[in-house]
């Protein structure tokens, strides 16, 4: 993992070697070979890998990076694996399209995809949709469900919202993109009234 992402910027062209990789401030790497410092950057946890002190584990991160330029680099297991399971796929509704890790842990990722998927075919085949939902909330707060749709701040409309968008991802599956559009919001809006939908629910033992 930390070699393929690291050498990314070689692979897709922006760098042409480990030395101006070495000084391309947009990944990493720079603040691994001590080049830069980044307070968010855990750089010792990845240097432990590679050796006992800084040094000699900044050397051998080197060498191992450069000994996977030195394969054919479209040979690397790992960008092999990410590349084959991405063919005919569509991004994010399958599991091995994202998930990587042993083999224990991909099953396992698998597995929770697989019962997600089958929610949503659950869901759809009770001809349920996000206006079910969003009825299902508000009757059950008693509060017209036109409010769920439409920004508002505070009070029981803006808890609904928090709620349905809680239900509606993190219950149903429902893809992010579809609930923001639904409720005329971006994507990262979408995902804090998720969070806090969720935190609301958890707190009432709201269930639909």
């Amino acid at each position: 993992m930390i070699r393929y992402v690291h050498l990314n910027p070689i692979r897709a062209g922006i760098c042409k070697s480990l030395k101006e990789l070495d000084k391309y401030p947009w990944t990493g790497h720079a603040s691994i070979m001590g080049k830069k410092k980044n307070s968010f950057q855990d750089v010792a946890t990845v240097l432990r890998r590679f050796g006992p002190d800084n040094s000699c584990a900044i050397h051998e991160y080197r060498s191992f990076l450069q000994d996977g330029l030195d394969k054919n680099h479209n040979e690397d297991e790992l960008v092999r694996m990410v590349r084959d399971s991405n063919v005919d796929s569509e991004a994010g509704r399958s599991a091995t399209c994202w998930v990587i890790g042993d083999r224990d842990f991909v099953q396992k990722a698998i597995n929770s995809s697989d019962q997600a998927r089958l929610r949503i075919s659950r869901f759809e085949k009770e001809g349920c949709d996000l206006d079910t939902i969003s009825e299902r909330v508000a009757k059950k707060l008693k509060i017209d469900k036109h409010y769920i749709k439409h920004r508002c701040r505070g009070g029981a409309a803006s808890t609904a919202r928090k709620l349905f968008v809680h239900t509606a991802i993190n219950v149903y599956r429902a893809p992010s993109r579809i609930v923001a559009d639904y409720c005329g919001v971006g994507i990262a809006a979408v995902s804090v009234m998720s969070r806090q939908g969720r935190q609301i629910a958890d707190t009432t033992n709201f269930l639909i």
